[in-house]
Parts: C-alpha cells; sequence; structure tokens
C-alpha cells in the first residue's frame, strides 16, 4: 500500500490556505486550523497508515507552513498538542466499528 503521507500533508496545507483570509492567521483561525492538524495526525496514528518517523516528518512540514506564515513555534506545538489530545481522547471512545469507518472515510478523502 502506497503511504499516503504526502497527500495528507497537502490537503492539511491547502485546507489551511483556504481557511486563512490573509498571510498572517488571525489568532481564532490559527487555533482552529492547528487543533485540526491535531486531530488529523491523532487519527492517522489510530489508523495505523504511517510510521512513526512519516508522522514525525509530517508535523515537521505543518509545523514549517504554519511558522512561515507567521505563527510562533510554541504556539503551533501547544495548539497541535491540544488538537491531538482532543481527537485522542474521543477515539478512545469510539467503537471498532466507527473507527473502522473513519479510517476508511479519511482514506478516501486523501486519496482524492
Amino acid at each position: 500500500m502506497k503511504p499516503l503521507l504526502p497527500k495528507l500533508t497537502k490537503f492539511v496545507f491547502l485546507l489551511t490556505t483556504l481557511l486563512s483570509s490573509s498571510v498572517v492567521f488571525s489568532e481564532t483561525a490559527e487555533w482552529s486550523i492547528v487543533q485540526f492538524s491535531g486531530q488529523m495526525h491523532a487519527s492517522a496514528v489510530v489508523c495505523g497508515d504511517y510510521s512513526q518517523a512519516q508522522l514525525q516528518e509530517m508535523k515537521a512540514k505543518q509545523k514549517e507552513q504554519y511558522m512561515g506564515l507567521g505563527m510562533l513555534a510554541a504556539k503551533f506545538e501547544s495548539d497541535f498538542q491540544q488538537g491531538f489530545q482532543k481527537e485522542k481522547i474521543r477515539l478512545a471512545q469510539v467503537s471498532t466499528d466507527e473507527k473502522t469507518k473513519e479510517c476508511q472515510k479519511l482514506k478516501s478523502m486523501i486519496k482524492r
């Protein structure tokens, strides 16, 4: 199976670009978008399609992209972890069947 890392990274960055109305994010927009990145990262961990190295590479690329748009590294880390933890908790409460469906849905979104 071909890794989806480049497509997932591109998907998240394109979403970031589309949702930002200017080169520098507003406080609310940057928090929401980076939290979403953390949530996607948690989903990728649960779905198991990526190695730890691939996940770290994806996060590093996202961090670089956000910092290029004016976000501070510490803010990225904080917001990313908030999103990651929130999704990790949510996924721990979801049935195995629901997780399988969510993983399939995520894969289909990325392959487009």
